[in-house]
């Protein structure tokens, strides 16, 4: 059976109007209109991309829960927002993690992240949590290394810590910990730049790897993470 087809003249267009008068579907040379104030199109029956001139509404918001589906790289987060992280380590401690050494030695927690987006855009935070370490009355100190290698050995262009004194401790009792570090590319406002010497910014899609050293000052036994208890090791990356 033959299409019926209804074609204006080559000078006009064809225009389908509502009791009213108003333009429901128009035609020009290549292409149609349907007029904004159509209602009652079945959401089953929509298929294709939306235009980018598409904005929210009741129409969107009325979507309800999205169940599947990836966000794109496009899509605008707010400054704030958590858009991505990890959990590089979490066990419980069965021997003690701990060092006579006076220079920085591995501890053995580690772990690898891969940024969404780039440092222009976005802040790493990356927390440790110990529940019981013991300095034995001894000074001493912890870092977090930041490198584009999976290096066990410390390196102070790697270091997270740009501070003389970094994160240091010195107790005669047992204690729980708590440290975090920020990789931060520009100062703004109340808060500054930090990075490693070595890696002044990061990019999205590039694995790097962090890993936590620790040293005793000059003398005693660290008990970096004592046996019997628990850490964790995580990292957020956060919208500027």
């Amino acid at each position: 059976m033959a299409n019926m087809i209804i074609k204006p003249a080559a000078d006009g267009n064809l225009l389908i109007q509502d009791r009213a008068g108003g333009a429901v579907l128009s035609t020009s040379t290549s292409g149609a209109t349907i007029a904004s104030n159509v209602t009652g199109i079945p959401a089953a029956g929509v298929t294709g991309v939306l235009p980018a001139a598409v904005t929210g509404g009741s129409g969107l918001t009325a979507l309800g829960t999205v169940a599947s589906g990836t966000l794109g790289s496009g899509v605008t987060f707010p400054s704030g927002c958590v858009i991505g992280g990890a959990m590089l380590e979490r066990f419980n401690v069965t021997s003690h993690i701990n060092s006579t050494s006076t220079s920085f030695v591995d501890s053995g927690v580690w772990g690898s992240y891969t940024p969404i987006k780039s440092s222009s855009v976005t802040r790493l935070k990356i927390h440790f949590h110990v529940g019981f370490t013991q300095a034995q009355n001894y000074l001493t100190y912890h870092t977090c290394g930041m490198d584009s290698s999976n290096s066990t050995t410390y390196a102070s262009a790697t270091n997270l810590d740009n501070t003389t004194y970094m994160h240091r401790n010195i107790a005669t009792a047992d204690r729980t910990y708590h440290s975090t570090w920020d990789f931060i590319q520009t100062t703004s406002g109340r808060v500054s730049a930090n990075f490693p010497s070595s890696i002044t910014s990061y990019s999205a899609g590039t694995p790097y790897y962090f890993r936590l050293y620790y040293k005793v000052a000059s003398g005693g036994n660290f008990y970096f993470a004592h046996v019997g208890t628990q850490l964790a090791f995580w990292i957020e990356e956060i919208m500027l």
